[in-house]
């Protein structure tokens, strides 16, 4: 029933504008009074999104891929965090393996799960699903 009643209209006051230049009143230090709701809109878009800042264009003329990347070498901490740090969802990914069959695999042969990992990252090797 809520819905059928009538709503309280509250018009949203006038703004105090503080850029200067396309107002059109010459106020005191660029201040001007927006009242109508186009001009209030264009206020609050121009505060809550401003423009993105312009950067220079990247130069590639010099750029020379690297046909080898130097990874850093595997920490046992590193690969200990990673296997046992908690996920939020439980949904297991395509392969059917979830964090929970994770973690208490490399619980029980973290040795094993350590060399093998190193070799897959030393040789740039990652197995697909």
């Amino acid at each position: 029933m809520k819905y059928t009643k009538d709503t309280l209209y509250q018009p949203i006051p006038s703004i105090l504008s503080s850029n200067s230049g396309n107002s059109g009143n010459s106020g005191n230090s660029g201040n001007s009074l927006k009242s109508t709701f186009q001009e209030k809109c264009d206020i609050f878009r121009a505060e809550l999104f401003p423009l993105p800042p312009n950067t220079e264009p990247i130069s590639l003329i010099n750029y020379r891929p690297s046909s080898k990347w130097d990874w850093p070498i595997l920490s046992k901490i590193e690969l200990e965090q990673a296997c046992t740090s908690k996920i939020k969802g439980k949904t297991p990914g395509p392969d059917l393996v979830t964090q929970e069959i994770i973690v208490h695999a490399y619980r029980a042969a973290p040795d094993i799960f350590y060399r093998l990992y190193s070799l897959f990252i030393n040789k740039g090797y990652y197995p697909k699903v």
